[in-house]
């Protein structure tokens, strides 16, 4: 059973997850571990567009990905919802 993203916050002050954020939190809920290259095969977007997010969901205050050996990613997160 997958995770439902959609109504994930980040933890502090950081504006609501975009869209490829979800996708990107959905993919490694389902797979585990992912690189950047991976990620850009399978959602279609660009590698440097991927890396800028894994960036911002890795951030200390985002915090749901984690940056687990070079160019290797996994989620780290406790799901919250917002309550929508």
């Amino acid at each position: 059973m997958e995770t439902d993203f959609s109504a994930v916050s980040p933890r502090g002050s950081y504006p609501e997850l975009r869209e490829i954020d979800r996708r990107i939190l959905a993919f490694l809920d389902r797979d585990g571990r992912a690189t950047p290259r991976l990620l850009t095969n399978e959602l279609g977007e660009q590698q440097s567009y991927v890396s800028q997010r894994l960036t911002f969901l890795v951030d200390d205050d985002v915090n749901l990905v984690k940056r687990v050996d070079r160019g290797l990613y996994e989620i780290d997160c406790e799901v919250t919802y917002d309550g929508t």
